[in-house]
């Protein structure tokens, strides 16, 4: 008897098939119960359906598919040890196991499209509806990305067949899938913050708001189970066996996803909704939203305080109808389910004074019945014509507040100027690249820290300069931003010394990224044939090559450049994707306790201190050029709000990259001896670790192509910044630089730009020392307008100079210290201040140490000259003020 009930046990504990089975029936049970609590609340109050109920009843189907066919795999022997089964229950499990997996896929990305669209309902500001939209996009991305790896995981025709020796690396594609998975999770966890944040309701009820979309973290974490258990090393019962609770996390992921779809329908949730959505509604119908919730007068180009608008029945107020109705039945069905009579409040007396808008964003109440009466006498394109035209005259109102005639074209949104952004900081790229300079006084853990420093104190001082590109978007930035807080007396000397050390910053940068790119190429080719030796006349012809075609993007096809830089953002998270799964899944295993314990002073400082922060410079070079969004001020559409999120937004999503692959460089980094003796140790990193030259390849194309890509951005970035300095008549020739030809295109500033980066190239063919003492102005000059600009907006700051807008009458803002006023990004004290004193404390350490040289007792080919460089240029451009320019530059010219 007791050898019977061993046995019995025996059998029960090979055999997880049953336990398979309850719990996918549970959870799919459970997610059909909140689907029909959620679509039952929504037609018993509004009798209706919308997409986003659509979407989640699909992804159940998938759900049900999913599970049937994880019972039929049960059912032929999933869960039990592989020698157990016949060949034909083998051939039918993997079948059935490659349909659940698809179906999971489908499944998932339906459920988030569903939350997408619930987020896109809640708020009618444009950018959070841009914002979802972009979240949709990449959960297609991964959704077809990941079909297309397990459909064709191995080899035709037989591709469900993972017992073959024929298939993909199966846990790398699964650790791709969940990766982005996680990544798009946290992103539908940032996104209702960013939402939410700007609806009129009480803090406490935000909270309350955020912390159920929040629930969406369960998910998150049933991912990262699913990925460990997937990374769980073979076991001699074979996949049907080893493989069986991950099956049940699949499983587990599929239906907390639709779970916690449903759980904003709630009714807690909808009463703390409740008065923000009709708020908001009213906002969207009456005309009176701007892109983070402060009111705009499309007229005069205020931003503000509604109570000091009038509101006229004037064109720029009208709103199309179908964003009108679609926020109309939002919040009212919404509202619905919780207060029937608020409902008939809102549909039928919106004059009731509890359905306005809290004080801050009211405005007189404007007759939609007029306004609808206007919008059905129009057709649909001349409603378009109009609402563009309102938006073009809100932004060169916007412009003429700071003085300025508007000349360039707008063409940027947001989504395209977060790829510029993101293309000129290449951070994640650059971490790569760099890493030899980073190792030497750092090493491992040294890296990771002062990685983690550099972010934080990059995104403080950017964050505030965020607040100074929404005060005065124009694309002079630093220059006419020290113009307008420095003193009387000393803004026009001050201003024209930081318009000059930009500009001296940004050719440089563009020399260092054009023979970064030829480095690039001159690397790959060494690493595909050992005969070539690389010349530095070499070097040079390609510096000129890349810079040519740049220049051709830039004025030639100028036009596409939004598209190019949308693209190129979508390069670049994929890029990342592509580059790190290789990494983590086939190169050389590391020990955590050297990655964030073993520091080296490999330039043999006094103490390992020193060497720590001589080596963070390296790193802050790789977040340095996110300020290229404000010289493109003057082409992007509400710069004062898209121009500050998109860098603040760029510096959030490259920190993150940038620090992934770091973490990923370092654990699969082999022989630091070995890798760093390489001219080009990244490109060693991958060949180690993929063990072909034609692997390394592909990954080292990558890193070439959107360094190129970066390249064509920063010639944007710097000749629009000539451009506007010569406008203002800071630079010798400005007549000439300060044009723009029919198309407005500052050809002039792209060809000066393009010219000296091709004579600066030339130096290198004598000394490529002498050539990189040139272009490490970069991150002096660069820094030096950075901290002017910060410092003196944290002086304006904590002595109360900045006022708000209804508090000042003047027809002109930011132009002088008379009449500063915040713009709509601003961030609220005391966190203003804090986040102010941070950048610039950070600043000022980095500048200190960017002086030194990367090793002790340096001889003449190690020793940092930028000290001598950043001098001269100084010197240069205070002579040049006293004897010619300040007779032409009063600083930055008010042209209306």
């Amino acid at each position: 008897m007791p050898k019977l009930q061993d046995a019995k046990v025996q059998d029960s504990a090979l055999n997880h098939g049953p336990a398979i089975n309850n719990i996918a029936w549970v959870l799919l049970v459970t997610s059909t119960l909140f689907i029909c609590t959620r679509v039952g609340t929504k037609w018993a109050t509004s009798k209706r359906f919308g997409i986003d109920e659509v979407l989640i009843i699909i992804s159940l189907l998938f759900c049900l598919l999913q599970t049937v066919a994880v019972n039929v795999e049960v059912a032929n022997g999933f869960g039990q040890p592989l020698t157990a089964l016949s060949d034909n229950q083998i051939e039918v499990s993997q079948k059935y196991l490659y349909a659940s997996n698809i179906l999971f896929i489908a499944s998932q990305t339906f459920a988030k499209l569903s939350v997408l669209f619930l987020i896109r309902q809640i708020s009618p500001i444009r950018f959070h509806e841009r914002l979802a939209l972009a979240f949709g996009g990449l959960t297609i991305v991964w959704f077809l990305t990941s079909v297309l790896v397990l459909t064709f995981q191995c080899h035709l025709p037989q591709t469900w067949n993972i017992l073959s020796n024929k298939c993909v690396n199966l846990r790398a594609a699964w650790n791709y899938i969940n990766t982005f998975n996680v990544a798009l999770e946290a992103g539908l966890l940032v996104l209702p913050i960013v939402v939410i944040w700007n609806i009129q309701v009480q803090t406490k009820r935000k909270v309350v708001i955020v912390g159920v979309f929040w629930s969406r973290a369960l998910v998150i974490a049933a991912i990262i189970w699913q990925a460990l258990r997937f990374n769980l090393p073979d076991t001699s019962f074979g996949p049907t066996f080893m493989n069986w609770l991950t099956t049940i996390t699949i499983t587990l992921v599929e239906n907390l996803s639709i779970i916690t779809a449903c759980v904003p329908y709630l009714k807690p949730f909808l009463q703390s909704l409740e008065s923000g959505l009709v708020r908001s509604d009213d906002l969207r119908r009456r005309g009176d939203i701007t892109n983070f919730g402060t009111g705009f007068d499309k007229v005069s180009g205020a931003y503000g305080s509604g109570s000091r608008r009038q509101v006229s029945g004037n064109r720029s107020q009208l709103t199309t109808k179908d964003n009108e109705s679609k926020s109309r039945e939002t919040a009212v069905e919404l509202a619905h389910i919780v207060n029937p009579q608020t409902v008939a409040s809102v549909t039928v007396g919106r004059r009731n004074s509890r359905d306005r808008p809290a004080p801050t964003m009211a405005k007189p109440y404007v007759e939609m019945d007029v306004i609808q009466q206007n919008e059905s006498s129009m057709d649909e394109a001349a409603l378009g014509n109009l609402k563009m035209q309102s938006i073009a005259e809100r932004d060169d109102a916007q412009l003429r507040r700071v003085g300025k005639v508007p000349v360039l074209k707008r063409k940027f949104g947001f989504m395209s100027m977060l790829g510029f952004s993101c293309t000129i900081l290449i951070t994640w790229e650059a971490e790569l690249m760099t890493l030899g300079n980073l190792f030497t006084n750092g090493g491992y853990a040294g890296t990771v820290y002062a990685y983690i420093i550099a972010w934080v104190g990059i995104l403080c001082a950017f964050v505030t300069m965020g607040e100074l590109a929404s005060m005065a978007p124009v694309s002079g930035g630093q220059y006419h931003w020290a113009s307008m807080l420095a003193p009387a007396s000393s803004g026009r000397f001050l201003s024209y010394l930081v318009g000059w050390l930009n500009v001296v910053g940004w050719q440089s940068a563009v020399a260092g990224i054009g023979f970064l790119n030829a480095s690039l190429i001159q690397g790959i080719s060494a690493l595909n044939s050992s005969t070539y030796s690389p010349q530095p006349w070499q070097a040079t012809l390609l510096v000129w090559a890349v810079v040519i075609v740049a220049v051709f993007v830039n004025t030639v096809i100028s036009s596409l450049l939004p598209k190019i830089e949308g693209l190129v953002l979508i390069l670049h998270v994929l890029g990342f994707f592509a580059i790190l799964i290789p990494l983590i899944s086939m190169g050389p295993h590391g020990d955590a306790s050297d990655v964030f314990t073993v520091f080296v002073n490999g330039g043999a400082w006094p103490t390992m201190g020193v060497s720590f922060m001589i080596g963070m410079v390296s790193t802050v070079w790789n977040f340095l050029g996110a300020d290229g969004a404000v010289h493109m001020s003057e082409e992007v559409h509400n710069a004062a709000v898209v121009v500050p999120w998109a860098i603040i937004f760029s510096i959030l999503l490259n920190g993150a990259l940038g620090f992934g692959m770091l973490l990923a460089a370092l654990f699969r980094l082999g022989d630091p001896t070995v890798v760093f003796a390489s001219p080009a140790p990244f490109m060693t990193i991958f060949q180690q670790a993929v063990g072909a030259n034609g692997g390394a390849n592909a990954m080292i194309a990558i890193i070439i192509l959107l360094a190129f890509s970066a390249l064509i951005s920063i010639t944007a970035g710097a000749s629009r910044m000539t451009w506007s300095f010569a406008r203002d008549r800071g630079l010798p020739g400005w007549h000439y630089l300060s044009k723009v030809d029919s198309r407005a295109i500052p050809v002039f500033a792209v060809t000066l730009t393009a010219t000296i980066t091709c004579l600066l190239a030339l130096i290198n063919i004598g000394s490529s020392a002498a050539f990189n003492d040139v272009i490490s102005l970069t991150i002096n000059s660069l820094f030096i307008t950075y901290l002017i600009g910060n410092g003196l907006l944290l002086w304006r700051r904590v002595t109360g100079k900045i006022l708000v807008e209804f508090e000042v009458d003047h027809e002109l803002r930011n132009v002088d210290c008379n009449h500063l006023v915040w713009g709509p990004m601003h961030v609220p004290e005391p966190f203003g201040t804090i986040v102010n004193v941070i950048g610039c404390v950070f600043m000022i350490v980095v500048l200190f140490f960017s002086f030194w040289p990367a090793v002790n007792h340096p001889v003449g080919a190690t020793m940092n000259y930028s000290s001598l460089m950043l001098g001269a240029t100084v010197i240069f451009s205070t002579a040049y003020y006293f004897i010619i320019a300040k007779k032409t530059y009063t600083g930055p010219i008010v042209e209306i």
